[in-house]
């Protein structure tokens, strides 16, 4: 093997790439630019520690640095940059004659926000607790301040917290929630988890109550992450213990939540009631051409053609999101739509949400598009229709 100290003419483009840490009797030597880039450290943070603190302490590798040899492949793991961003990664060993070169290259594409849309936005919230996990190594990624401060001790600060194991750092409470809730059978399943019972957590001697949502993100159609979702609803189940008609809201915003739930797999679009898009799921925006370019689905309703089965016209009126805007729920509408992407057939089911005041606040649209299944009923009956034939022709 090439003495690395002399490799740097042949490893231009190795070492433009990739981060490189160079090490000598377990303490950093040396790191170039790429290193400082990718983790955001300096190097008088780095120069002269020892591995194991830089890659246990400072990065929060869950990997035993020590025990990667040079023949070894790449081994994958996350690492937390200065700012406590997690980053997959490759690490692979090279040796010198007197020195370890350790080679961190960054998997593309494997940014949190380059996964999962409005991620700076959604952790800014803290009117809710969100946390992000890997699968299936189960890392606590990613969480706002709400979710920290529901952990015991010494947990409840972030510096404490990313990058351990969710098993590691959750309170009895918490843990259940998890993995009392089946959690290997929602990544297998793939399906999204409503708790329909509160989670009573105990916080510096006070007591709140929270509703919980586990939602899978998918890769290569495998769970990559679940994003677990805390509401508080700590007044409001005061209330609901003191008043039957706090009981009736309840089962109301238990329904609203199970619309969304139920159809947490397929295309989301939540909008005002004048159809202004508040918010759209990964679904939705992967089934919109340039969904950035309208912002009203009033919008995207003059970009296509649309028809019921029976290929007649259907006006913008009695598309069920207008439907659900003159206070009506509808499910399972079917439609084809001759949009840029061609022919698809699609069923919608849209409902209206109020306000505590009575009033329209804002309305549900779930889409799932049904054209491979609509295409293998046509091929089943097509089939059925020549065997009838062939039979009669006997």
């Amino acid at each position: 093997m090439k003495d690395v100290r002399n490799m740097k003419e042949d490893s231009t483009v190795r070492t433009n790439e990739k981060a490189i840490l160079s090490t000598n009797q377990g303490r950093v030597k040396n790191v170039n630019n790429n290193f400082l880039d990718l983790t955001g450290y300096c190097e008088n943070q780095l120069i002269d520690k020892s591995v194991q603190e830089v890659f246990r302490n400072l990065l929060r590798v869950n990997v035993d640095i020590s025990v990667i040899k040079p023949e070894d492949k790449p081994v994958t793991c996350f690492l937390f940059t200065r700012s406590l961003e997690p980053i997959e990664v490759d690490i692979s060993i090279e040796t010198g004659s007197q020195e370890e070169i350790i080679v961190i290259d960054e998997k593309p594409g494997t940014k949190l926000f380059e996964k999962i849309h409005d991620t700076d936005r959604m952790f800014s919230d803290n009117k809710m607790g969100i946390c992000i996990i890997s699968v299936p190594d189960l890392l606590l990624l990613k969480a706002n301040d709400f979710f920290v401060e529901m952990l015991n001790e010494p947990f409840n600060i972030k510096e404490k917290a990313i990058g351990q194991t969710v098993e590691d750092i959750l309170s009895d409470v918490l843990r259940e929630t998890f993995f009392g809730e089946k959690l290997e059978d929602i990544i297998n399943t793939k399906q999204s988890f409503y708790g329909e019972r509160y989670s009573k957590i105990m916080n510096k001697g006070n007591k709140y109550y929270h509703n919980t949502m586990i939602i899978p993100f998918m890769e290569d159609d495998e769970v990559k992450y679940l994003v677990a979702v805390f509401i508080e609803v700590t007044e409001f189940v005061k209330e609901r213990e003191r008043s039957r008609e706090q009981k009736r809201i309840a089962e109301q915003q238990k329904e609203q939540f199970e619309t969304i739930i139920e159809n947490m797999s397929d295309a989301l679009i939540i909008t005002d009631k004048n159809h202004n898009i508040l918010l759209m799921n990964a679904a939705a925006r992967a089934n919109y051409p340039n969904p950035d370019i309208f912002g009203n689905m009033d919008d995207w309703f003059k970009m296509i053609k649309v028809t019921d089965q029976e290929g007649n016209p259907i006006v913008i009126e009695n598309m069920p999101a207008h439907r659900a805007a003159r206070g009506e729920r509808v499910r399972s509408f079917r439609t084809d739509i001759m949009g840029p992407h061609g022919l698809a057939h699609v069923e919608y089911s849209s409902a209206p949400l109020y306000d505590k005041d009575g009033n329209l606040s804002m309305i549900i649209n779930c889409s799932r598009n049904m054209t491979e299944e609509v295409r293998n009923a046509n091929l089943i009956t097509e089939h059925q229709e020549q065997l009838l034939k062939a039979e009669r022709e006997k």
